[in-house]
């Protein structure tokens, strides 16, 4: 909580790998006794996951704590290149590739993928919504094989993983 830097253990000695900067979002031992938990909680990001893969770091956290209203937001960016996206982590990324449903990263699958899943009651009720019906999705071909798919869906199946591939070198 109080620390930017993650570390990596490496031949019997600690070495800084990455530096979260939250900048005046992070909760400093200062802020902690000068503070209550709940102005901390409603002022101050508090972390909830951050995992590596490959070259791509995912951090999720939490801001502007609120029984009523929390913000839970997540970052993915590249290490070494400029690739960066933060998104509500509740509404998910725009899949804009077929349309289907935004995409709420659970895992990942190896240094280049993301893997998220969707219910398949869920799915068959998202494309049968006038939202997916009337999105223009970037391949039209993958939104009528999305609709195919959910065609064939039992509300009882187990859930649909979408894998999202990330780009080697995004745009």
């Amino acid at each position: 909580m109080y620390s930017d830097t993650v570390y990596l253990y490496k031949k019997g000695e600690f070495k800084p790998h990455l530096v979260i900067n939250v900048g005046n979002k992070r909760i400093t031992p200062n802020a902690r006794t000068q503070f209550d938990g709940q102005y901390l909680a409603r002022n101050y990001i508090s972390p909830l996951k951050l995992f590596e893969f490959g070259d791509y770091v995912y951090y999720e956290f939490i801001y502007k704590f609120d029984f009523s209203n929390t913000e839970i937001y997540s970052f993915i960016g590249s290490v070494n290149n400029d690739f960066q996206i933060i998104f509500n982590t509740g509404q998910g990324i725009i899949n804009d590739i077929d349309g289907g449903p935004n995409i709420r990263p659970k895992t990942t699958g190896d240094d280049n993928t993301i893997i998220a899943f969707i219910d398949a009651l869920q799915m068959k009720k998202y494309v049968a919504s006038d939202e997916f019906k009337n999105f223009t999705p970037k391949f039209p071909e993958k939104k009528k094989e999305l609709e195919k798919l959910a065609s064939r869906l039992k509300e009882t199946d187990n859930p649909v993983l979408v894998m999202v591939l990330l780009k080697d070198n995004p745009v």
